[in-house]
């Protein structure tokens, strides 16, 4: 491009940035033109960094053409955008202290057409996980988990379904009292969203297992985002120490995350994770571009994890997260 080019493009870029984050998200609104407008800027949100990474590109060719001017236009975005995921790569956070025993949580989004059901039981058996929550859980997939790791997890809830939202928690743990149902939008949307409880070191923990709609087209991105205003009011009302975990159809770059981590929650890769972690698009020939953090692992204040790290896909779009929870000391 040419200077003006280059320019007009780093002025846009600015701008649409900006918008993004100055937008107010009210996620109860219906209104067709607003759920549009929140649309664009949250879908800005979920590939600023993919924006940033074509600034930081023309910021690297105006230095090596000494255009000073452009380099300083661009530096800002690359310094606020991509330099803090440089520092978590190569020096990720300390997590604060735990005490206690620790329960080893892992969330997977199983695509409903995946077949490679073998690998998916390896990945399980290798990562040795405490409670496993499922996403994308149907008829197929409970025969042959059931089949396969029935010894190791004995304690099983789920519900199958034909779409993709059927969901399941193995445990190795015994659960405490009757699973509860977390209803979330309208009737027409809701899908089975759970809450079970486990004992960790004398303490009652909430898992939450979510997969929210995805923001694919507006009427889904009006529906998800009654349910996400479901899920605050359901989070905010919890004070037993909670793990909210699943496939959220978020980043950590939107809005939603930050309502999130308003109600005292903070995501397990936040805590310990080194670089993005990013754990959607995990197949096809868009595995080899940089994919976007969706399923997360939220802890309230009561924890803290130890470490977090991605398995491998094995067939499906999505990349499990597993962390090691404790009590915070």
């Amino acid at each position: 491009m040419g200077r003006r080019h280059t320019v007009v493009f780093l002025v846009l870029a600015y701008v649409v940035l900006a918008f993004a984050h100055v937008w107010p998200q009210s996620y109860g609104r219906s209104a067709d033109w607003y759920v549009a407008v929140s649309w664009v800027a949250f879908l800005i949100r979920v590939f600023e960094f993919h924006i940033a990474l074509v600034v930081a590109v023309i910021g690297l060719l105006a230095l090596v053409r000494r255009r000073w001017r452009v380099a300083l236009f661009a530096a800002p975005v690359v310094l606020l955008l991509i330099l803090p995921t440089v520092v978590r790569q190569i020096a990720p956070p300390d997590p604060p202290a735990g005490r206690g025993p620790t329960l080893r949580v892992m969330t997977i989004n199983l695509l409903v057409s995946n077949e490679d059901t073998a690998a998916v039981v390896d990945e399980i058996d290798d990562a040795h996980p405490d409670v496993v929550v499922f996403q994308e859980y149907d008829a197929t997939w409970h025969d042959a988990l059931r089949a396969e790791v029935a010894r190791t997890f004995p304690h099983v809830r789920y519900e199958t379904r034909s779409d993709s939202f059927g969901a399941a928690i193995y445990s190795r743990k015994p659960f405490i009292g009757a699973e509860e149902r977390v209803m979330l939008g309208h009737e027409m949307d809701q899908t089975p969203e759970t809450r079970n409880v486990v004992d960790l070191g004398g303490t009652d923990v909430a898992i939450y297992n979510i997969h929210t709609l995805p923001p694919s087209g507006l009427d889904y991105t009006r529906r998800g985002r009654e349910q996400f205003a479901d899920l605050l009011q359901v989070l905010r009302s919890d004070d037993t120490p909670r793990i909210v975990a699943g496939d959220f159809n978020v980043t950590a770059d939107t809005p939603q995350h930050d309502a999130i981590g308003k109600l005292d929650l903070v995501d397990a890769w936040d805590l310990a994770g080194r670089g993005r972690g990013a754990t959607w698009p995990a197949n096809s020939f868009l595995a080899f571009v940089p994919g976007v953090r969706i399923d997360h692992l939220y802890l309230s204040e009561e924890l803290t994890v130890m470490k977090v790290r991605r398995a491998d896909a094995n067939g499906s779009d999505h990349r499990p997260v597993i962390a090691d929870v404790r009590l915070r000391d």
